[in-house]
């Protein structure tokens, strides 16, 4: 999987604190919420994510 965004993001997935984009977490399979956020322009944004075995999954953000 892999996360990234047009300006660092710090991302959480199923609630827990995982760092800043871009990062390629590996996460098991199932459905997944990731939180995506940037305080300097003040965007958050919640997403699930439904991983199947095997899948690379990627989460691209543009906010302006």
């Amino acid at each position: 999987d892999y996360v990234y965004g047009d300006y660092s993001l710090e991302f959480e997935v199923d609630g827990k604190k995982v760092g800043q984009t871009p990062q390629s977490p590996t996460l098991a399979p199932g459905c997944h919420v990731v939180k995506l956020s940037n305080p300097d322009l003040g965007k958050n944004e919640r997403l699930k994510v439904e991983i199947r075995a095997g899948e690379t999954r990627t989460v691209e953000r543009t906010w302006r």
